[in-house]
C-alpha cells in the first residue's frame, strides 16, 4: 500500500511540473499541538496536554497554475509533544480554594512526512493572497520517547506516567487542512502565516497516567492518539516564473 501511494504521489508530482504555469519554493516553521485522547474521566485529577511546543520544520515545493490551483509536496520533520499535566483542585478546612499542576514534559516520537495537498489562491490585493490547502501526509515514525517512565509527588498523592512500548506502529496517513496567508514582493520572495490540521487515521499511541493516595490507586488513564495535530507557523519561500526567460525576451525585442 505505501509503495502504491508513493507511486501515486510521485506521478501525480511530475505531471504538476509539466503542466504548471509557475514553481514555488518554500521552507516553513510552526509550533505543534498534539491531539490526544482519554479513557477516563476523573474530577479530583485532571489531566491536560499542555499549549503549543515542539517546532517543526517543513521544505515544500509546488506547482502552480493559470487557474490558481496548485499542487503542493515536499518533506516535513517534526518531533511529536508529549506535554502530560495533571491538576487537582483542594478545599481547606477554611474554605480556602487552591490548584495545583504536576507536568511530565517530553517526546512521544520524531516523523518525517511526504505531504500531497491540492490547494487553490484567492487573490485579496496587489500581491496578497489567501490560500487553502487539502491532501494526505504519509508519516513515518521513528525514535524513542524522552518521557520514559516518571513520577513526582504532590502532598499525600504520587503520580506517574509510564510510555514504555506506547508507539504501534511506524506508518499513518493523515488528513491535512491548511489555511495561510502570503504576500509577495516584487521579487517574487515570499512570506505567509499559516495554520493547519493532521487527522491520523490509524492509532499509533498508548501510554498510561497514574495517582496513588498513600498506595492505594484512586487514578488510571490511558492516552490515546491517532498522530493528529494542530500546526501554526511562518513560512519564507520563492516563486519562479517558468516563462519568465521568454517574457523577458519578447520585451527585449519590443
Amino acid at each position: 500500500m505505501k509503495k502504491i501511494l508513493l507511486n501515486f504521489t510521485a506521478l501525480l508530482f511530475i505531471t504538476g511540473t509539466i503542466y504548471s504555469q509557475d514553481f514555488y519554493f518554500g521552507i516553513s516553521s510552526g509550533l505543534m499541538k498534539g491531539v490526544y485522547s482519554k479513557t477516563e474521566q476523573n474530577d479530583y485529577i485532571k489531566d491536560r496536554i499542555n499549549a503549543l511546543s515542539c517546532p517543526s520544520i517543513n521544505f515544500t515545493f509546488s506547482a502552480i497554475f493559470k487557474n490558481n490551483i496548485e499542487i503542493e509536496t515536499g518533506i516535513m520533520y517534526y518531533p511529536y509533544p508529549h506535554n502530560v499535566a495533571f491538576r487537582w483542585d483542594t478545599i481547606g478546612a477554611t474554605g480556602s480554594f487552591t490548584k495545583g499542576y504536576f507536568s511530565l514534559n517530553g517526546i512521544a516520537y520524531h516523523a518525517f512526512s511526504l505531504p500531497i495537498h491540492i490547494g487553490y489562491k484567492v487573490k485579496l490585493a496587489n500581491r496578497l493572497y489567501a490560500n487553502v490547502y487539502s491532501g494526505l501526509n504519509f508519516d513515518f515514525y521513528f525514535g524513542n520517547s524522552t518521557v520514559g517512565m516518571g513520577g513526582g509527588s504532590m502532598g499525600d498523592i504520587y503520580v506517574s506516567v509510564s510510555t514504555e512500548n506506547a508507539l504501534k506502529q511506524q506508518f499513518n496517513i493523515l488528513l491535512s487542512n491548511k489555511v495561510s496567508l502570503q504576500y509577495f514582493t516584487k521579487f517574487n520572495m515570499g512570506i505567509s502565516l499559516y495554520a493547519a490540521y493532521y487527522s491520523g487515521l490509524f492509532s499509533i499511541w498508548e501510554s498510561y497516567a497514574y495517582a496513588n493516595y498513600h498506595d492505594v490507586k484512586i487514578f488510571h488513564n490511558t492516552l490515546l492518539s491517532r498522530g493528529s495535530y494542530w500546526n501554526f507557523g511562518i513560512e519564507l519561500g520563492y516563486k519562479l516564473e517558468k516563462n519568465r526567460e521568454k517574457k523577458t525576451k519578447k520585451s527585449e525585442m519590443k
